[in-house]
């Protein structure tokens, strides 16, 4: 039987390593991604996200292309050294920012959900 110490003790570790896991939980905190913005029309985007690899970028792909007025989203790093990646988005009938804005809150939506649910999970598993 373990004591109380060592049970409590666990669980603030699970706890510490579920707030590392999932540092970006509002617009504040994703603000410090700090784009550039290469090319910019009304229905033509192009940017670059300095210091990310393939997760975020990809993953904004895949949301973008969930909208049906996005006609391409997609993204390229040039070199795998550079971890710069060039977002490029063209639409049809809607702006690019509200497509754009629209797909960063469907994302941090979802990342929250998901990090509720790990959370719930991380504190029901228990080591006896």
């Amino acid at each position: 039987m373990r004591s109380w110490w060592k049970t409590e003790r666990q669980k603030a570790r699970r706890q510490k390593r579920v707030k590392i896991w999932f540092p970006i939980t509002r617009f504040e905190e994703a603000s410090q991604l700090k784009p550039t913005t290469i090319e910019n029309s009304r229905y033509e985007l192009k940017f670059e996200i300095g210091g990310e690899g393939h997760s975020f970028p990809n993953l904004l792909r895949k949301t973008l292309l969930e909208e049906p007025s996005v006609e391409f989203a997609g993204y390229n790093i040039e070199h795998p050294l550079l971890a710069s990646p060039v977002v490029s988005l063209k639409t049809k009938r809607r702006t690019t920012n509200v497509v754009l804005r629209e797909a960063l809150e469907k994302m941090l939506a979802r990342t929250e959900e998901f990090r509720k649910k790990f959370v719930q999970a991380a504190a029901d598993y228990s080591i006896d």
